[in-house]
């Protein structure tokens, strides 16, 4: 892993030689079974959750892809709602926190409700400054389980950088 490593039970985070893009990209496996995904670099995705186009409409919602051309509108990217004032913290499907991990501050994301689905993984903005700019990090885990989803979190906070 090189530039960086996870100080939590080394058996259960092993590389994927064969699977490794290049020395700033790569993946883990966890447990032998699940992928962990790395990114480092000066575009780095910053784990955030991206908020669906809300649309008040004071009808029967429920219609409304009846009657709307789906070819100029992508389903996952919009959701009519019909009172006004929805809160959109009611779609989100991620909790975010901001911690310390190895003198950096770092973002957290895991999901709100485990069985869904979601991503587990930590961003961090400026592991290193460069003439480039800030080299960022990033590493993630797609749908795990709670012991999966636990031990991640875990791990997350014994990561140390080179």
């Amino acid at each position: 892993m090189g530039f960086f490593s996870i100080l939590a039970d080394t058996n259960s985070f092993k590389p994927l030689e064969n699977r490794l893009v290049n020395k700033n990209h790569g993946f883990l496996l966890m447990n032998g079974s699940d992928t962990i995904y790395y990114n480092f670099g000066y575009d780095v995705d910053n784990l955030s959750e991206m908020d669906k186009k809300i649309i008040f409409y004071p009808g029967d919602v429920s219609d409304m892809w009846n009657i709307i051309d789906s070819t100029l509108i992508n389903k996952e990217d919009v959701v009519f709602v019909n009172k006004p004032n929805y809160d959109i913290d009611e779609l989100r499907t991620q909790n975010v926190r901001f911690i310390q991990v190895s003198g950096f501050r770092v973002k957290i994301t895991f999901p709100r409700e485990i069985n869904k689905g979601g991503l587990t993984g930590v961003y961090i903005d400026s592991v290193k400054k460069t003439e480039g700019g800030r080299l960022k990090f990033n590493l993630y885990a797609k749908d795990l389980d709670s012991m999966q989803n636990e031990e991640l979190l875990n791990a997350i906070q014994t990561l140390q950088f080179h």
